[in-house]
């Protein structure tokens, strides 16, 4: 197994690099959130984006911790934080198999998911606003595959996105 060891003044977090999904590194991650120390809370937002994809969706109480103690930094720690979020529920380079004339299935799981999430939170809450936010990039990279077909016009492919 490997591990990724971080160290700061005061501290040392040893997790495993992948993934994110068990009791012991979330636990490591909430400690560094609840020191409220800048540094700490921009590694922890740089550890996410290599989460698993359906992070956002399996751990939706750490999804709170995170964008409520980031908002308390600073706006730019909260953006940092959601876009981390984002990009680990979508990653760039995120390979998804298209059926021609159908958007995938993943990003269509991502956006009803999303928006299923985002109705249990009050409307401007941060978890409603980042699951909106999540619902509207599905909705985007879906309209990308529809876009990109259609300029090809090709059958079966698959499309990094």
């Amino acid at each position: 197994m490997r591990f990724v060891i971080f160290f700061s003044a005061s501290s040392v977090l040893i997790l495993p690099y992948f993934p994110l999904v068990n009791k012991l590194p979330l636990q490591a991650l909430s400690e560094w959130l609840e020191s409220g120390e800048d540094r700490k809370i921009r590694l922890v937002a740089r550890l996410i984006r290599e989460a698993p994809t359906t992070f956002v969706f399996d751990n939706e109480g750490f999804v709170e911790q995170l964008l409520s103690t980031a908002a308390q930094i600073h706006k730019n720690v909260s953006e940092q934080m959601s876009a981390s979020l984002l990009e680990s529920t979508m990653p760039f380079g995120y390979v998804v198999s298209v059926i021609p004339g159908q958007p995938s299935r993943e990003h269509i799981q991502v956006r009803d998911r999303a928006q299923q999430v985002a109705g249990k939170y009050s409307l401007g809450s941060a978890m409603q606003e980042f699951y909106m936010d999540l619902t509207k990039e599905a909705e985007a990279r879906i309209e990308m595959q529809h876009s990109f077909r259609e300029e090809q016009n090709q059958p079966n492919q698959v499309i990094v996105m």
